[in-house]
C-alpha cells in the first residue's frame, strides 16, 4: 500500500496581511512520475478546527488564516492510494509550504529541521582526542586521505537524487505566489448578500445518494451532524471548506468527501451575473439514513 511521503519547506514570503495567530499553507500535490494531481482534497485537522482544500489542475493548494496549530494532515480523492495522516506544525506569521508527493516511503522529511540540525552538528567544536603514538596516527591520517578520496570519488560518479533545478524550483514559487494572490482575491471577494444564492444542483437529495456512510461508523453505531461552508467562485467551483460544526473525524470525511467530489453546485447571482459567494451544507448523519 503507498504512502505519502511529505516535504516540508519554509517558504521566504512575508505574511504582511495574515491576521495575528494566523499562518497560511501552501503547496502541490503530485504522484509518483511528479505529475500533478488535481481535484484531490488536502484536509488538516485539529480538536478545534477543520479545514480543506482542493488542488487545482496543476495540483497546488492553498490555505488562508488559519489558525496556529498542530494539524493532522490528508489527502482525500477517489481512487487514490491510502497513506498515513501526516503531523504539520503551523507557527506565527509563517506560510508554510508543503510539497506531497504519493510514494512508497512512509516517513516524513522535515527538510527544514535537518538542515538546521545540520548547521548546529557543523557549529559544535570538534571532541578532543587522547593523544597516541606517532606511528598509529600517521598511519590513521593516511588511511583517512584514502578513504575521504574513495567517498569523494563515489560522490562525483553518483548523481545527486532529488534535485531540482534552480529555475524550475525559482518557477514553482512564483506560481505559489500566484496562485495564493488568486486564493486571497477570491476570499476578498466573497459576497455575503446575493440576489439569488447559490444552490447544490440536483439538490441535497443528490448529494446523499452518493454518500458512504463509513462501515467502522455504522459498526460502532456513530452518529452525528456535520455542518460544512463552502466557499464558491463565480463558476460554482470549491475554492475553501471549514467544518463549522464536527462529528466523529470519520463522518467529517465523508462529509467533506462528498461534497467536494460529488457535489456540482450553481453559483449565487448579484445584478444577474455570477458571483463568488458561499454556501452551508448540513448533514445529519445516522445509521440508517443521512437527513438534511
Amino acid at each position: 500500500m503507498k504512502n505519502l511521503i511529505l516535504f516540508l519547506l519554509f517558504l521566504g514570503f512575508e505574511v504582511t496581511k495574515a491576521q495575528e495567530g494566523k499562518g497560511r499553507i501552501l503547496g502541490q500535490l503530485v504522484d509518483e512520475s511528479e505529475s500533478p494531481v488535481p481535484a484531490a482534497t488536502i484536509f488538516i485537522s485539529n480538536e478545534e478546527h477543520n479545514y480543506a482544500s482542493i488542488t487545482n489542475s496543476q495540483g497546488y493548494f492553498v490555505f488562508l488564516s488559519i489558525p496556529l496549530g498542530n494539524y493532522t494532515l490528508k489527502a482525500l480523492k477517489r481512487g487514490m492510494s491510502n497513506f498515513i495522516p501526516k503531523k504539520i506544525s503551523l507557527n506565527a506569521a509563517q506560510t508554510l509550504r508543503l510539497d506531497l508527493a504519493l510514494g512508497d516511503k512512509s516517513e516524513t522529511v522535515m527538510l527544514a529541521e535537518l538542515t538546521q540540525a545540520k548547521s548546529k552538528e557543523t557549529s559544535k567544536p570538534a571532541a578532543q582526542k587522547k593523544p597516541v603514538q606517532s606511528e598509529v596516527k600517521l598511519a590513521s591520517t593516511a588511511q583517512s586521505k584514502k578513504e575521504s578520496s574513495s567517498v569523494a570519488s563515489e560522490k562525483e560518479k553518483k548523481p545527486v537524487e532529488n534535485s531540482e533545478p534552480l529555475e524550475v524550483a525559482a518557477a514553482k514559487v512564483q506560481e505559489l505566489k500566484r496562485i495564493e494572490a488568486e486564493a486571497e482575491a477570491l476570499e476578498n471577494s466573497i459576497s455575503e448578500t446575493v440576489e439569488k444564492e447559490a444552490e447544490i444542483i440536483g439538490g441535497i437529495e443528490a448529494v446523499m445518494a452518493k454518500i458512504n456512510y463509513p462501515e467502522t461508523a455504522i459498526n460502532f453505531k456513530i452518529q452525528g451532524k456535520v455542518v460544512v461552508k463552502l466557499n464558491l467562485d463565480s463558476k460554482g467551483m470549491i475554492s475553501s471548506v471549514t467544518l463549522l460544526k464536527t462529528a466523529h473525524p470519520l463522518l467529517n470525511e465523508e462529509a467533506v468527501r462528498v461534497l467536494t467530489e460529488e457535489a456540482k453546485f450553481s453559483p449565487a447571482e448579484q445584478g444577474g451575473k455570477p458571483v463568488a459567494s458561499s454556501i452551508v451544507v448540513p448533514l445529519n448523519f445516522s445509521i440508517k439514513k443521512v437527513t438534511w
